[in-house]
């Protein structure tokens, strides 16, 4: 599921509006009937094809343990642009990070890890990690098309 970029229960969708947890692209939001929280934004998002950030797998070294609330960070600079929403292991987990930070990473990004003890240290670590697209997708991460 984290591999295909699918996001589930309220941990991991959280109080975001369906387009950025790809709902739409899932056929579970209804352009044509119904009232919900959010509406307006996610039909503007949907007919005007703009989401400025989403969830987004992220693909890391499978000995790791990523830190769930972490941040992701570009390699270049260490600015953050996302913060990791879930991971099981594995090496695969799921971040919402903001798209236009996103394309202009050309470095690498990081991500942050749980240092082996488990305890909390004044310096965050980070391990290498690669934003995946699954194949359901489209060609653009800002749009249906």
């Amino acid at each position: 599921r984290h591999a295909n970029g699918v996001p589930e229960g309220s941990l991991e969708l959280g109080d975001r509006f369906p387009a950025e947890t790809r709902l739409t692209h899932l056929h579970a939001v209804s352009f044509t009937k119904g009232c919900y929280v959010g509406q307006e934004p996610t039909a503007r998002a949907e007919f005007q094809g703009e989401v400025r950030k989403g969830i987004v797998p992220v693909v890391f070294d499978e000995d790791k343990e990523i830190k769930v609330n972490g941040t992701v960070i570009s390699k270049k600079g260490g600015k953050e642009i996302g913060k990791v929403v879930a991971s099981r292991g594995g090496g695969v987990g799921l971040a919402l990070v903001r798209f236009a930070k996103v394309e202009n990473v050309s470095e690498g990004v990081s991500i942050e890890t749980v240092d082996d003890d488990g305890a909390e240290k004044e310096m965050k670590t980070f391990t290498e990690c690669e934003f995946g697209t699954p194949n359901w997708w489209s060609h653009r991460w800002t749009s249906r098309d």
